[in-house]
């Protein structure tokens, strides 16, 4: 705990790595005076992170409040909770955020936030993003995505999302940027919001608040999956 960097709080890797069994914690931080990359973790290379917990670490000045890839990567198992990206501006990614492909499979994303995109995960339109039997539960982003914001092709499945919140769209999952298709296949939604941006200021009235579950564009999948209040 308490680590501190510009670039990988607790962990920076350049070749392949595998992470496993471990936890990381508390203000393992990046530099709020540029934008550094990866809260707890930056990586350039291909990794593999297993049964890891990513609790309360903090990105103050750019991107991946818990980890920053630019190479694939795949996490199985663990927790990703109170993450934070760049409240202040356009963070991306409170939990992770994603140049390359990602995997996610069983693992729960709680309460991380984003000042800009993807509270929990932000993928670039570099990248793609396959995820299964994972939960994301009260995460928010500034903009787009309260849960995620993905750029390019995009599977979900048998996956829950309950109460994640946006500013502008995709009150769950935004992917509108990238022109990829978006795949959903027996998952829930449950309580998902994309509020606006100034609605509490008249005469302007509200901006964004598109698609209180999903915004996307141009292509959209959905088979087996719930809706809810």
């Amino acid at each position: 705990t308490g680590n501190f960097a510009r670039e990988g709080g607790a962990l920076s890797a350049r070749g392949p790595a595998k992470v496993q069994g471990s936890l990381f914690s508390l203000q393992q931080m990046t530099s709020s005076l540029d934008f550094g990359k990866g809260g707890a973790i930056h990586t350039t290379a291909t990794m593999v992170i297993t049964n890891t917990n990513f609790l309360s670490n903090t990105h103050e000045g750019g991107n991946g409040g818990a980890i920053f890839a630019s190479a694939p990567i795949t996490i199985s198992g663990g927790l990703f909770q109170n993450n934070r990206s760049r409240l202040g501006g356009l963070g991306q990614g409170g939990a992770v955020s994603a140049e390359n492909s990602l995997t996610v499979n069983n693992v729960e994303f709680r309460a991380n936030r984003a000042g800009g995109f993807g509270g929990a995960l932000s993928i670039s339109t570099a990248g793609t993003l396959n995820v299964r039997f994972s939960t994301f539960a009260g995460n928010q982003s500034g903009t787009f995505g309260g849960a995620i914001d993905a750029g390019r092709p995009t599977r979900i499945e048998f996956s829950t999302f309950d109460a994640n919140q946006s500013s502008a769209a995709g009150g769950a999952i935004d992917a509108t940027f990238g022109g990829g298709d978006l795949i959903i296949n027996g998952s829930d939604f449950t309580g998902n919001k994309a509020i606006g941006q100034n609605c509490d200021i008249p005469p302007a009235g509200c901006s964004g608040g598109s698609g209180g579950a999903i915004s996307a564009s141009p292509n959209l999948s959905v088979t087996a999956t719930t809706f809810q209040d």
